[in-house]
């Protein structure tokens, strides 16, 4: 999992994904974990915000949804390098130490002249270069510590840091309550 330092002054953002259909279900269950103001981005994808210190309790207590994704940065892009910019923009040692391997996952809707692998390449790319050295985080496509989630929706962009991991929280085993 990634660690996380200083919070950043504004609230944080966060996309939670549940399943298409229970965007409302999943809004309320945020505000009952202590969200504010959740509400369904697009299908399968809902938006709120809070403290750094709901992470692990929406990792743990969350019933209808799938990942914990910090929002990093967001903006209108219209090609990879618009994307790879708004990556640049992102104070990424902050969130990712250089000991600890990443990868990056796209997801891509719309008619773009570029495919999901394209902007996965990039946006690696462009988080190496905004280490400064040698000294940079190793990327590892099969067991990484930590997953750059970047979501690309007609012209909107939108990159994550993936705080539930590898493994989507709907495969827990089940729990007895």
């Amino acid at each position: 999992m990634a660690r996380i330092h200083d919070p950043p002054v504004r609230p944080w953002r966060f996309l939670v994904s549940t399943n298409r259909g229970l965007e409302a279900i999943a809004s309320a269950e945020l505000a009952e974990l202590g969200l504010d103001q959740p509400e369904k981005l697009y299908p399968g994808m809902v938006e709120c915000a809070g403290p750094p210190q709901a992470i692990p309790r929406l990792n743990t207590d969350g019933r209808t949804i799938h990942r914990v994704l910090l929002e990093l940065g967001r903006g209108d892009c219209h090609s990879l390098a618009e994307i790879a910019t708004l990556v640049q923009r992102v104070d990424l040692p902050r969130y990712l130490d250089t000991d600890q391997s990443f990868a990056v996952r796209a997801q891509r809707r719309g008619d773009h002249p570029f495919e999901s692998p394209d902007v996965e390449s990039r946006v690696g790319q462009a988080i190496v270069e905004s280490y400064e050295g040698n000294d940079r985080p190793p990327v590892d496509l099969d067991t990484p510590d930590s997953i750059v989630r970047v979501f690309v929706r007609e012209e909107l962009t939108i990159v994550t840091l993936d705080t539930t991991g590898q493994r989507s929280l709907h495969r827990r085993q089940q729990r007895v309550v």
